[in-house]
């Protein structure tokens, strides 16, 4: 598995929200256009990575927005949504079930868009998949993960 480290020019802005909540809110402003793009979602995208990942592993993707991706299980998986959720959940893992029928599994990223983490949840969901009987290639994923993050990683130009 590739190892990324950073060294992160960055500022540091404080601002307080409007009256009367009196909330501090911390904004940490990312000058290095790759991570930039990669907070973003333009590039390396963790809603990308995990996009493009889960569809490697056989799932249909119905809804990429930029924290969450909504798909259907593959094959002899689907209609098994709930259980896998479940499964999920019973081992720390959380993701969660739509709430409409057809049960569709939904896994969000929030703020988790490291290739390091985007990667931990790819691992994390192909394991509960391989679990279940899916018997996919977690090699296979994580190279795709790898070319992914290292063509998202090059200077910007």
């Amino acid at each position: 598995m590739m190892e990324i480290e950073f060294i992160i020019p960055f500022r540091l802005e404080m601002r307080r929200t409007s009256p009367p909540s009196g909330v501090q809110k911390i904004i940490i402003g990312i000058d290095d256009p790759r991570l930039g793009r990669f907070a973003d979602g333009t590039a390396i995208g963790g809603c990308g990575a995990l996009r493009q990942a889960v569809t490697a592993l056989g799932c249909e993707v119905t809804s990429n927005m930029t924290s969450l991706v909504v798909l259907n299980l593959p094959g002899a998986l689907k209609g098994r949504e709930k259980e896998l959720v479940q499964m999920c959940r019973a081992e720390g893992f959380g993701i969660w079930p739509t709430l409409s029928e057809p049960v569709q599994v939904r896994i969000g990223i929030l703020n988790q868009i490291t290739p390091a983490a985007i990667t931990d949840i790819v691992n994390r969901f192909g394991k509960a998949m391989n679990d279940m009987g899916a018997n996919v290639d977690m090699e296979a994923i994580n190279a795709l993960l790898d070319k992914h993050y290292t063509a998202a990683l090059e200077p910007a130009e």
